[in-house]
């Protein structure tokens, strides 16, 4: 956005509000708002629809074995008061995340990201969409750089996708509008980008001082151990939902369980093993996970230091 302001162009501003935000994000957008004096759209999936389809086909498919996993194993049959069960339960709470793991039974995780497909970039084509339709362009200026991650490294700092369009027949036509996706902090540092924001007076979001590297979702299903650690100890509360969300997806999960992070992050056996309040007290742990004792830097006490992975410091 400041990129934008100081080239002098004009755009609409997109928030995607997923349901799993920390107030301090929400309130960072509004203050983006008025700082910079632009407009900020804020757009919510909803999957009100979807419920009704899930509930008419959860017998059908859950009374019958599943599909073979890549090791061969199927999921089992369901007993029908289970199902039942599930069904009873499987009704929209209005909150996209959870009414989205609540579909598919499950937490998103490093291999089916589908929380950015379907909680932000789905909400946001809603309005790009029809203007591409109409056969007018759509530049998508995206906040992505190349030293957040190797696969972001390997996207193009400018690529042109060609529109086309279904018709009711099924024919695809071909627009004279294009997709432009275009990274202009690609190739910055993560100190090149807060002195932009710096430089228009801007402050950084305040998880960011709170040893967050990421803020889109509060927390996110990538977090690192030590931003499990600092959500724990500054935001018990959102520990807590977390909880909630597990138990709730957990009884319309065709396996009965689900957990919010991949039981792959936790050492140990079992599935469970990743459970919130599990993830939380190994995120405690030393480097090595449990085979390490608790690391007393990690505890509270008078110790100062900076937990910011930015470096900026509180």
């Amino acid at each position: 956005a400041c990129v934008m302001k100081e080239r002098g162009l004009k755009a609409r501003y997109l928030f995607a509000d997923t349901g799993n935000e920390h107030e301090l994000t929400l309130q960072h957008v509004d203050y983006l708002a008025d700082a910079l004096d632009i407009e900020i759209e804020t757009v919510r999936a909803d999957f009100t629809a979807r419920f009704a389809e899930r509930r008419a086909n959860l017998y059908k498919f859950w009374s019958r074995p599943g599909r073979a996993n890549d090791k061969g194993q199927r999921a089992p049959i369901v007993p029908d008061h289970l199902i039942a069960r599930a069904i009873e339960l499987l009704q929209p709470t209005g909150i996209p995340f959870l009414d989205l793991c609540m579909l598919k039974g499950r937490f998103p995780s490093a291999k089916a990201r589908f929380c950015t497909e379907e909680l932000k970039l789905i909400p946001m084509d809603a309005i790009k969409v029809p203007i591409l339709n109409g056969g007018e362009s759509v530049v998508d200026w995206i906040g992505e750089r190349a030293q957040e991650s190797k696969n972001r490294e390997k996207k193009p700092r400018l690529e042109t996708i060609d529109w086309r369009f279904n018709t009711d027949s099924g024919k695809a036509l071909l627009h004279p509008g294009k997709r432009i996706l275009y990274r202009p902090i690609h190739g910055l540092t993560h100190e090149e980008v807060f002195a932009i924001s710096k430089r228009h007076g801007l402050k950084p979001n305040p998880l960011y001082l709170m040893g967050m590297g990421r803020v889109g979702c509060m927390p996110c299903i990538m977090a690192k151990k030590g931003e499990l650690r600092e959500i724990a100890k500054r935001f018990p509360e959102h520990i807590d939902r977390i909880e909630e969300w597990e138990a709730i997806v957990s009884e319309v999960s065709r396996r009965m369980s689900a957990t919010f992070f991949p039981a792959v992050m936790v050492p140990g056996e079992g599935e469970r093993r990743a459970h919130v309040r599990a993830a939380v007290e190994w995120a405690k742990t030393g480097r090595g996970g449990w085979n390490y004792t608790f690391d007393p830097l990690f505890e509270d006490g008078d110790l100062e230091m900076c937990v910011s992975a930015y470096g900026l410091c509180e």
